[in-house]
C-alpha cells in the first residue's frame, strides 16, 4: 500500500489528487473509493485510512471472536489493546479480531451500510452476537406463541 500511495504521490499534482483517484483505483479499493471518497477533509486523513483499509494493519489483539462467547468480553479486550479513547480508525481495524461467522456479519454490514461510527458498530456488534441475555422477555414470548 505504501508503495502505491508513495509512487502516486510522486505521479499526481497535489492540486487535486482525488479527482486522479476515480482512474487510479481499481476493483476493490475503487469500490472503497467510490463509498468513502466524499467523507475525507484532506490528502493526509485519507492516506491513513487507505492504509488501514487496504495496507497490513498492526492489530494489536490477536483473539478472534467466534461468536460463542460474551462479545462485550471481546470489546473489553479490544479496549485494553487499544485504549479508551474510540479512534476512526476502529471501525476498519476491528474486523481483523473476527472469526467467520462474525467477520461475514461485518462485512454484510460494511457493505450495505458504510458503518464509520465505533459506537454504532460496538451497539451492533452486542446486539446481534449477545441477542438471547439482551432480550430475556423474547423467550417468554416465543414460549407463548408456541403453546
Amino acid at each position: 500500500m505504501d508503495i502505491f500511495l508513495d509512487a502516486f504521490e510522486r505521479e499526481v499534482s497535489k492540486k487535486n489528487p482525488f479527482q486522479a483517484l476515480d482512474w487510479a483505483l481499481h476493483a476493490t479499493p475503487v469500490r472503497w473509493w467510490g463509498m468513502h471518497k466524499d467523507n475525507f477533509g484532506d490528502w493526509h486523513e485519507y492516506r491513513r485510512m487507505m492504509r488501514i483499509h487496504f495496507g497490513q494493519p498492526k492489530v494489536w489483539m490477536t483473539d478472534k471472536y467466534d461468536g460463542r462467547d460474551d462479545p462485550r468480553n471481546h470489546l473489553t479486550k479490544w479496549i485494553k489493546a487499544y485504549g479508551l479513547e474510540p479512534q476512526p480508525e476502529w471501525v476498519h481495524l476491528f474486523c481483523h479480531t473476527m472469526d467467520v461467522i462474525p467477520m461475514n456479519w461485518y462485512l454484510e454490514i460494511e457493505l450495505c451500510h458504510v458503518i464509520e461510527e465505533w459506537d454504532i458498530l460496538r451497539q451492533g456488534f452486542i446486539m446481534t452476537f449477545n441477542f438471547e441475555k439482551c432480550f430475556e422477555c423474547l423467550d417468554i414470548i416465543c414460549l407463548d406463541f408456541h403453546e
